[in-house]
């Protein structure tokens, strides 16, 4: 089994986005990590209960990193957490690339939010493989996380002839 690391960036816990991790991640065995409770210090802040080295322990050591975003307005914790990872000279580089799934439940995702994560994804060397906002999606990326194989949406084929 990979090792499966849950990234939630929710302050508070956000009801939608660990109901959407759950159908994603069932039956799995996965690990959580979150920001509220490991603070991460902004670039150039000196805190002296800054746990980024952990996070990003924790992130490599993962195979897929599910990161929940909630609607609404940016957390300061996942900007400063994106922030320096962004600013961080470290390689995360490690093979077999390594699958980012972000689970951001809001009809009208916001672009800003998945251009951030998709420049983390890049600079931790990985592929954002799925961006997950509702039980259809969750259900897609699942499969896919599973299988490696995107299950194809059926197509109602509809002929007239005149």
């Amino acid at each position: 089994m990979r090792p499966i690391l849950f990234l939630d960036t929710s302050a508070p816990p956000n009801q939608r986005v660990q109901a959407l991790t759950d159908q994603l991640l069932a039956g799995q065995d996965y690990c959580t990590v979150r920001l509220v409770e490991s603070p991460v210090a902004a670039p150039g802040e000196n805190r002296p209960d800054d746990q980024f080295a952990g996070v990003c322990e924790s992130i490599q050591d993962a195979n897929i990193l599910v990161v929940g975003v909630p609607a609404g307005r940016q957390q300061s914790a996942m900007t400063a957490f994106a922030q320096r990872v962004l600013a961080s000279r470290e390689q995360f580089t490690n093979c077999p690339r390594k699958q980012m799934v972000l689970v951001l439940p809001t009809a009208n995702r916001t672009d800003q939010v998945v251009n951030l994560w998709s420049r983390v994804a890049m600079h931790l060397d990985m592929d954002l493989t799925a961006v997950v906002t509702d039980r259809t999606s969750a259900d897609q990326a699942a499969e896919y996380l599973q299988t490696g194989r995107i299950k194809r949406p059926k197509i109602k084929l509809v002929i007239r002839i005149d």
